[in-house]
């Protein structure tokens, strides 16, 4: 424990209080009205946890990204990993009371990502609005905790790279139209450009959208919550509400597609052929909506749709409860309560992998938001000691590298058995036309004797 009488002359604290902050030791934190430091070594520990969890995230963040054109960007499971990963990481914007060993542990994990230089959590794009400024605190949020990782407000610098992908995917559609318009002519380089077409038009660029929901939705709650209304400022608040008016009609779309599909699948069997061909292509191109899901029920049809709202729901609770901690960390944990009630009643998945990794992450994001009521009421009633606080931390720490473990796993899986699956379905080479007419004749032998020995069967019978 460090000495807790100390005096802070520069201090603007108009009451004359000691606060943590006075120390120049950024290891120093406050807990239950005093101030501590963790020893040497659990400090190590606790600093080498957050180095690699961040750069773990960001590891399978990346391999889940590249994975999609892989497979084809038809699966919900990259996705769905991406926006738990950033869900993970929302959690240290709750001013919940953590312990000693999750404060530095989530300081950790941000300054790795070097946020207090760009103050944003992309790391190919840095921010650089701040660059340009002589007052880097201009554009850095001042709402709770927020305001301690110093969060920027630019719409642009917190979303970073997530807003290139799908600008360059639209650039690499456009290439493709216009190299499948110059080789019309050849059917071969036609069946090629119209498998490219499949991934990349629509399904890579709304499986990038989805995966970055979490990131837009806490950017655009930031840019609106305090706008700048200076030059660059106002050009982020601009794009940003062009982007949330864009999402907004995005998913909107999305609920209309989800049901024309229903209704394609309902009645295929009276709609005629052309019709069919029309629609499979259509189909084709938007297979992400509907692809992993059950669609014989409501729930598994509309997933896709409910999933994306879930992801929303967390970050407007996670950034309008921010003076009410308790009752942030209630209906956090009340939602995912109905969010696992609705997967393990519904089952809405197609494939067991994809359910059980959203089923794990779920009970994982559950566990930490038990811990964070726990911590939300010992703030005020101070019922935790130093020592049991830091063994419920552990627990919290344990369940976030748990979660990435888990989509770390099933990552792997999901892409080798892809692999396997597309090399398997290479054509087999056909047998010589001898062979087949001899298993033409052995089958039709095989099924006249089935067919006399039911007849003697029936004359027996009578």
């Amino acid at each position: 424990m460090i000495e807790s009488n100390w005096v802070c002359n520069t201090s603007s604290n108009a009451t004359g209080k000691d606060v943590c902050g006075c120390s120049s030791d950024p290891g120093v934190h406050e807990y239950q009205g005093m101030c501590f430091k963790l020893d040497s070594s659990l400090e190590a520990i606790v600093n080498a946890l957050g180095l690699s969890q961040s750069i773990s995230s960001k590891v399978v963040e990346g391999v889940a990204l590249g994975s999609q054109m892989f497979t084809g960007a038809t699966d919900s499971f990259f996705p769905t990993a991406i926006n738990y990963l950033r869900l993970q990481v929302l959690l240290r914007y709750c001013d919940v009371g953590y312990p000693l060993v999750v404060e530095e542990f989530f300081i950790k994990a941000a300054s790795s990502s070097d946020s207090s230089k760009k103050s944003s959590e992309s790391e190919l794009i840095p921010d650089i609005v701040l660059s340009f400024t002589s007052d880097n605190t201009t554009y850095l949020s001042q709402i709770g905790r927020f305001k301690v990782f110093n969060k920027s407000v630019n719409f642009l610098s917190n979303v970073g790279s997530s807003l290139l992908l799908p600008l360059a995917f639209l650039l690499v559609i456009g290439v493709i139209r216009i190299v499948k318009y110059l080789t019309k002519s050849s059917k071969k380089t036609t069946a090629l450009i119209e498998k490219l077409l499949v991934v990349f038009e629509w399904n890579m660029i709304i499986s990038s959208v989805t995966g970055t929901l979490v990131k837009l939705s806490l950017a655009f709650y930031l840019q609106l919550g305090e706008p700048k209304f200076d030059l660059l400022g106002t050009i982020n608040f601009l794009v940003g509400l062009v982007v949330l008016l864009l999402t907004a009609c995005f998913f909107v779309l999305a609920f209309f597609l989800v049901t024309w599909n229903w209704k394609i699948v309902k009645d295929e069997l009276f709609l005629d052929k052309r019709t069919l061909e029309i629609a499979s292509t259509a189909q084709k191109r938007f297979e992400i909506f509907w692809k992993s899901y059950r669609l014989n029920f409501a729930v598994g049809r509309y997933f896709y749709v409910i999933q994306s709202f879930r992801n929303f729901l967390v970050v407007t609770i996670v950034y309008t409860f921010q003076n009410s901690p308790t009752e942030q960390s209630y209906i956090l944990l009340f939602a995912s309560i109905i969010y696992m009630l609705i997967l393990v009643i519904s089952r809405p998945f197609k494939k067991t992998s994809e359910f059980v990794n959203v089923l794990l992450n779920e009970f994982f994001m559950m566990i930490e938001e038990v811990m964070m009521v726990v911590f939300s009421i010992n703030k005020k009633l101070k019922f935790l000691g130093k020592s049991g606080g830091e063994m419920l931390g552990w627990v919290m720490i344990g369940s976030i590298l748990a979660a990435l473990v888990v989509n770390g796993v099933i990552l792997l899986y999901t892409v080798i058995y892809g692999a396997y699956k597309a090399l398997s379905k290479k054509k087999v080479k056909p047998a010589p036309l001898k062979l087949q007419k001899m298993r033409v004749k052995k089958r039709r032998r095989t099924n006249f004797s089935i067919n006399e020995s039911r007849a003697r069967f029936h004359e027996s019978e009578l």
